[in-house]
């Protein structure tokens, strides 16, 4: 009998192991490339011979980040400027018209947010249509870099995304960070989300309504 039990027991112990690996390979095959997209390595490699401005280096700059989606609160963008000044707009659904809201940014916060973008290589990113699937109500997270003659917006939404969207929202956490605090409204987003198979992407998908 002892020996029996054991040999069950080892069988169940097997049984778990094999499914919990079942698990982990299912995790790599459709979350392994975007954390290889993200990792410091793919983002340096994505960058060679990409021409693009360093924020660091002290060139002025605005960043214009922006969210739009029927699945959320209502529309907000926020314009940072490397001077410090900033400028939230929101809009609820129900609200009939915006509210603006200024705000003075420390220069430590403008130095985090320049060394966010350069260091995600966010402007070495090009927007793409999504292969084979498209998130429901996803809506669209937008940034803008604008320096000298240079300009370049990236987005994600619902049809829509990049190689390495971590970057994107790396830098969307850095803005909702910022100190002094912004207006709670800088962290709106979709209220839920789903991926669901698709090969065409109508346009009422994009999330631009």
């Amino acid at each position: 009998m002892g020996l029996r039990r054991i040999i069950t027991l080892g069988v169940l112990v097997l049984g778990v192991v094999i499914v919990a690996l079942g698990f982990r390979l299912v995790w790599v095959e459709y979350n392994g490339p975007y954390r290889l997209a993200g990792s410091s390595v793919a983002r340096w490699w994505r960058c060679q011979n990409v021409e693009r401005p360093m924020l660091e280096e002290g060139t002025p700059w605005t960043l214009t980040y922006s969210w739009s989606g029927l699945m959320g609160p209502g529309e907000v963008s926020l314009v940072l400027e490397s001077g410090g000044r900033a400028t939230l707009t929101s809009s609820r659904h129900d609200q009939p018209s915006p509210l603006v809201a200024g705000y003075t940014v420390a220069h430590e916060e403008i130095s985090r947010v320049a060394l966010k973008v350069d260091r995600t290589g966010l402007l070495c990113e090009t927007t793409h249509y999504r292969d084979g699937y498209i998130v429901w109500d996803l809506g669209r997270f937008s940034i803008t870099i604008t320096t000298g003659n240079f300009s370049r917006t990236v987005y994600v939404d619902e049809c829509n995304t990049l190689d390495d969207p971590a970057a994107l929202f790396e830098i969307r956490a850095a803005l909702i960070a910022l100190k002094p605090p912004l207006n709670d409204s800088i962290g709106w987003a979709s209220e839920g989300t789903a991926s669901v198979p698709a090969q065409i992407c109508a346009p009422w998908n994009q999330g631009t309504q």
